[in-house]
């Protein structure tokens, strides 16, 4: 079984936010989870242009670091994505890369894994970063597993750690559990909105998006989910 870790602090391995995941990702190892940490500060990640390339051909224009993320994903069987929480909301950093992810809300990579979220603070606005990144979990396919946060006072002094570590293990514990049983998570009604809107967004404009049409077409999601309009049949089904 194998762990992708994505850590969107500034400080890297260094960040209470990695300190916190750490303790997630050695419960899994004590249960045999192979891990792979990608600390964004490290790596070239370049902003997303808004070409649209990678609705249309299906690859991204920017050569950088961030497909060594995508395609470790193709391997996973559970994703964390970690994040301290800077003035309410994730990092810059932790939000260029899901600017880069585009493409993968619309052709969801996370279908059958698992994931959880791991951020930290100062006090205030980590429920935020969770139901965000939480939510980004979601629309790209995962199961939504939990979070666990932790309160630093600066500059590295975690409040209760003993029982931050407690609760990141137990998460740590049940990401592995759900993957063994295939636990099953009913989608939330935002996301069956944000999916619903996709898929519209996609059909009118497949002539563009063909990389996601013809992705959509293939599962039949078109059809099977509600409100989204299903292809006619007139000669432009293949959005050609």
């Amino acid at each position: 079984m194998k762990l992708v870790c994505v850590n969107g602090s500034p400080h890297g391995a260094e960040s209470g936010t990695a300190r916190i995941a750490s303790w997630v990702i050695d419960a899994g190892r004590r249960a045999g989870v192979v891990a792979e940490t990608f600390h964004l500060t490290e790596m070239e990640v370049q902003r997303c242009r808004g070409c649209g390339r990678c609705m249309n051909a299906g690859d991204c224009a920017i050569d950088d670091d961030v497909p060594r993320v995508h395609a470790a994903w193709e391997t996973a069987d559970l994703v964390l994505f970690c994040s301290p929480t800077h003035v309410f909301h994730i990092t810059d950093l932790m939000k260029t890369f899901i600017d880069r992810t585009v493409a993968h809300f619309h052709r969801p990579p996370l279908e059958g894994k698992y994931g959880a979220v791991v951020t930290s603070s100062a006090g205030m606005g980590e429920s935020a970063v969770v139901r965000y990144l939480s939510n980004c979990l979601q629309v790209l396919g995962a199961g939504y597993v939990g979070s666990v946060s932790g309160v630093f006072r600066p500059p590295t002094r975690l409040w209760d750690p003993d029982v931050v570590q407690e609760r990141a293990e137990l998460l740590g514990e049940e990401l592995v559990t759900c993957a063994r049983e295939r636990r099953t998570f009913p989608l939330t009604d935002e996301v069956i909105s944000q999916r619903r809107f996709l898929g519209e967004l996609i059909w009118r404009n497949r002539k563009i998006f063909k990389a996601d049409y013809v992705y959509w077409k293939k599962r039949g999601w078109f059809e099977s989910l509600p409100g989204t309009r299903p292809p006619s049949n007139g000669g432009d089904e293949d959005g050609s």
